[in-house]
């Protein structure tokens, strides 16, 4: 993966592209005031505050985490015997 830092058109923003292969996968930016956002590219209405979006991935872990706990219960299927 590769961190690319930039200064938007606008003067308010920076920001750092991360690409992979070539290709752009977001972009993080901060704004004159100090929020971070997250905009993934050419997907419209895909800016998120980073609060938001570290919200949504631990929500979304925490979910995986339980799931993988039942599934390898005893009686889960990857349970072991």
């Amino acid at each position: 993966m590769q961190a690319t830092f930039v200064s938007s058109e606008e003067p308010d923003t920076i920001g750092v592209e991360f690409a992979l292969g070539g290709n752009m996968l977001f972009d993080m930016t901060m704004g004159e005031e100090g929020e971070i956002a997250v905009l993934f590219d050419e997907i419209a209405n895909s800016e998120f505050p980073l609060p938001v979006l570290r919200e949504l991935l631990d929500r979304g872990e925490s979910e995986l985490k339980n799931w993988h706990t039942r599934l390898t219960q005893p009686d889960g299927i990857w349970g072991k015997p």
